[in-house]
């Protein structure tokens, strides 16, 4: 099936999908034929209609992907509203910047929750379906080209994106048997809600450090996760794709203030 094919019997799940990148990933899954389940800690709603808008079916299923119970009652509701679960989308993250020093116990433990725990828990949730929708079957990791590269101020958060890593592999390794592929897509500099006004500030830079000279749209990470849950990528798995425009290739080490 070539990615322009539609994909009508296909349906995702998109964690923290209300803006940003995961808001990108919902409306290119919708444009390719998916129906969207669309999740987000606040209200999806924005997100929900954009979808229907495309021609597709789509919910919102609020919930705090750190929270197993909430994450359990989402997939309840998704098995119960479209009956099946092809494609898993981990994205929802947070990022808080400061010294390392500063972080209270429990904000570090809210970092690695949201940005690691909780795409175990989605994972593990998912399976259940995902075995039945067998080889075609796929799950996404949202992470970072700062699984690799550390950036000063966000340690928590780079940790988690490691682990995140380590966790695609695992749960590719062990799940390959039920027919499940699960893959990592690191994005590099991408202007999004979150991060517009850091990004401005350090345009000079970043224009100077990325080699397409660019930062990345949304769409193209939306683009990209088509592709990795298609057919085409079929015998991929356990590996992570970066989409940075090259900016990984240009420092070893990310360092801002």
């Amino acid at each position: 099936m070539s990615q322009s094919e539609p994909q009508s019997a296909r349906t995702a799940l998109v964690t923290g999908s209300a803006r940003g990148i995961g808001r990108g990933i919902a409306l290119s899954l919708a444009g390719t034929g998916y129906d969207v389940a669309v999740n987000d800690i606040a209200d999806p709603g924005e997100t929900v209609d954009a979808v229907r808008k495309l021609g597709r079916r789509a919910i919102g299923v609020p919930a705090d992907i750190a929270d197993e119970r909430q994450v359990g009652d989402m997939f309840a509701r998704v098995e119960a509203d479209f009956g099946r679960l092809d494609l898993l989308v981990n994205n929802a993250a947070l990022e808080q910047h400061k010294p390392i020093e500063s972080f209270t116990p429990d904000e570090w433990r809210r970092l690695i929750d949201v940005n690691l725990t909780g795409a175990y828990l989605c994972s593990v949730a998912a399976l259940p379906m995902l075995k039945k929708a067998a080889e075609r079957a796929c799950i996404v990791c949202i992470t970072s080209v700062h699984e690799r590269v550390p950036k000063k101020g966000t340690t928590p958060y780079c940790v988690a994106k490691a682990g995140l890593n380590m966790l695609v592999k695992s749960l590719a390794l062990e799940w390959a048997r039920y027919g499940v592929r699960v893959v990592g897509l690191a994005p590099g500099a991408f202007a999004t809600d979150i991060n517009r006004q850091e990004l401005a500030d350090a345009r000079e830079m970043y224009h100077e450090w990325i080699p397409t000279g660019r930062y990345g749209e949304t769409r193209e990470i939306g683009d990209a996760v088509v592709w990795l849950a298609s057919d085409q990528a079929g015998y991929i798995t356990g590996t992570t794709l970066t989409i940075d425009g090259g900016l990984t290739q240009a420092f070893h080490r990310l360092d801002m203030a």
